[in-house]
């Protein structure tokens, strides 16, 4: 008897799946560099806008999960794609209680998360990242709006920057995503948010080693501005950030 071929997207393939595969459902969200797409009970795709191999993204998360790092699970992947676990909740910024405590500890849990991820040895294929040699995972795209906050705690999404490093070029990239992003249109927007990425920052940087991050900082703003997905005044800040 011959077994009925897996349905495209939905079964485990080490990630080494290569036709294209099409969503199931509705489009559920959608960033700078990708789509999400509900693809059947418990699972979604993603499909990077520009076609590229999401198996390395995909084998990463698989490693760090391995290691007991929050991260969801990945059931394959191919060109373009790659299907994994729904997760239910809002991401960090949406999730984050906009009081003085709140904006502070959700900052601490973003440091917590980069002191987990730097327990972990790089696996030997994990191209090298920015800086000063290194031996661990570093996510290099580690904020807020890629850390789902879900019932069973916070989840971290979006591994395509992930690289070999030093862990300081994670938190130095961290520091310079959070300072520099485009703030919201108007003015009383702008202040607010000046005001509370300052309050972040702080208690980011406290649980972190600052000064190993500031060695870290031009490596990691040289890489940084070469980023498509920046515009042109979020290069400039993140340039002034470095000097």
């Amino acid at each position: 008897m011959v077994p009925s071929p897996p349905r495209p997207g939905l079964e485990l393939s080490r990630g080494r799946s290569i036709a294209r595969v099409e969503p199931l459902g509705p489009k559920l969200a959608e960033g700078r560099d990708s789509e999400i797409f509900e693809h059947g009970p418990g699972r979604v795709l993603r499909r990077a806008r520009d076609g590229r191999s999401l198996v390395a993204e995909a084998d990463i998360m698989r490693h760090v999960r391995e290691h007991g790092y929050p991260a969801p699970e990945v059931f394959d992947a191919g060109e373009g794609w790659l299907v994994m676990e729904r997760l239910e909740g809002k991401d960090m910024l949406a999730a984050m209680s906009r009081s003085l405590r709140g904006i502070k500890a959700t900052g601490m849990v973003l440091a917590d998360l980069h002191h987990q991820l730097a327990k972990i040895p790089a696996p030997e294929w994990l191209r090298a990242g920015p800086g000063a040699d290194g031996d661990r995972v570093v996510h290099l795209d580690l904020h807020p709006l890629n850390v789902m906050a879900t019932p069973d705690g916070p989840r971290v999404i979006d591994w395509a920057n992930a690289r070999k490093g030093d862990p300081a070029t994670d938190v130095a990239n961290t520091w310079s995503l959070i300072a520099c992003a485009d703030p919201p249109g108007g003015l009383f927007d702008k202040i607010v948010t000046k005001l509370g990425r300052g309050i972040f920052l702080n208690a980011f940087l406290k649980e972190c080693d600052e000064d190993a991050a500031r060695k870290a900082m031009p490596a990691v703003v040289e890489w940084r501005v070469q980023d498509r997905n920046h515009t042109d005044s979020e290069r400039a800040r993140i340039r002034k950030l470095a000097q």
